[in-house]
């Protein structure tokens, strides 16, 4: 059925995106966690917070990211249990805002750690049309993202990176009323997210320290 963003209402009024934030702003809303991994139409729908959106670049969000997206899961279904983490990277003294609130990333990232193989690695894409991809260590990740991604993995590990899937051109699937795939919603309309990669098992809260933020918790994609 017919999914759409909202506001999310757990979050105080302050600090919550409403929709018109994004309105004609020429940004998708583009999914952290991909809705269309989602195992049911209540968890897809929960995907719809704008708390799980960040504003991205129509043309990454449906292409490359897409492609990313459609690497990963391909890895889920070869290497069986695939922890997925993904967020957005903001560098530079000046950012983007919409409607003088929103933040616009500028660039994205997702991390993997493959237990079968003990190994993990990290794509970085700049949030902007034909972005160019690096695949980098973890460790890595902790200096351009501010962010340390699986803390608990060995240092060898995070340290030692990985060879990362090439993107992988994905099938797009279209489900009426949002931008899943098949015909792209524009960044007026429903969320778009045009790719869907790891299945959402749990996700947890955010802790800092050390002026250094730690992820507590997982995305975590099985194979289908």
């Amino acid at each position: 059925g017919e999914t759409a963003c909202r506001e999310e209402p757990r979050l105080p009024v302050r600090e919550r995106a409403p929709l018109a934030d994004y309105a004609r702003s020429g940004w998708d809303r583009g999914h952290m966690a991909p809705a269309g991994d989602t195992p049911t139409d209540a968890a897809e729908a929960e995907s719809f917070t704008l708390a799980n959106v960040v504003p991205q670049d129509p043309d990454l969000n449906r292409g490359l990211w897409a492609d990313i997206e459609a690497a990963t899961r391909e890895m889920a279904h070869r290497e069986g249990e695939v922890f997925v983490l993904t967020g957005p990277t903001f560098e530079g003294g000046t950012l983007r805002q919409l409607n003088g609130r929103v933040l616009v990333p500028t660039g994205l990232w997702k991390a993997v750690w493959v237990p079968a193989r003990g190994e993990a690695g990290a794509w970085v894409v700049a949030n902007a049309p034909d972005a160019g991809l690096r695949g980098i260590a973890l460790t890595d990740l902790d200096t351009i993202a501010g962010i340390a991604a699986f803390p608990s993995l060995p240092a060898p590990v995070r340290a030692a990176g990985m060879r990362l899937p090439e993107p992988l051109r994905h099938e797009p699937r279209h489900h009426p009323g949002h931008g899943r795939g098949g015909a792209p919603a524009g960044p007026a309309s429903n969320c778009a997210d045009t790719a869907a990669l790891a299945l959402l098992l749990a996700l947890g809260a955010v802790a800092a320290g050390g002026g250094l933020l730690t992820w507590r918790a997982v995305e975590r994609g099985r194979g289908r």
